[in-house]
């Protein structure tokens, strides 16, 4: 079905961008939850793409988080919110966490269209960051 590959090739688009925004923070502190610095790395979201749908591309809140705690220890959310409010501050993570009553059905049109522009700013960042 086409929005169902759609939807995966956005996420994964939205993955790669989140952790090439956040690759100079990365190399300088590693983790986003424990600081490690080895093995390959997530795009780790903030929040949970499955109870807050609304922002699952929204690249801000994915950063570069080790396999250990994304996959193994649950993303380590009270780290990661910690995190995020340090980086960001109180207002703009209790917006985010406020988007959890908020559906999404995004459309063919729009995640063929954020495929594009994103496409086009990953590749920036690649050259920028020499991935």
């Amino acid at each position: 079905n086409e929005k169902t590959l759609l939807r995966r090739k956005t996420q994964a688009l939205a993955n790669k961008y989140g952790r090439l925004m956040d690759y100079q923070r990365w190399t300088k502190e590693g983790c986003i939850t424990c600081k490690s610095k080895s093995g390959k790395v997530d795009g780790g979201h903030f929040l949970p793409t499955s109870t807050y749908p609304s922002i699952r591309y929204y690249a801000k809140q994915i950063k570069c988080q080790c396999i250990n705690c994304n996959q193994y220890n649950g993303g380590k959310p009270i780290e990661y919110e910690a995190k995020m409010r340090d980086l960001y501050g109180n207002d703009f993570v209790d917006k985010l966490k406020a988007e959890h009553r908020r559906s999404s059905n995004y459309s063919i049109e729009y995640m063929k269209k954020y495929i594009l522009v994103i496409g086009k700013r990953v590749k920036k960042l690649e050259l920028r960051n020499n991935i």
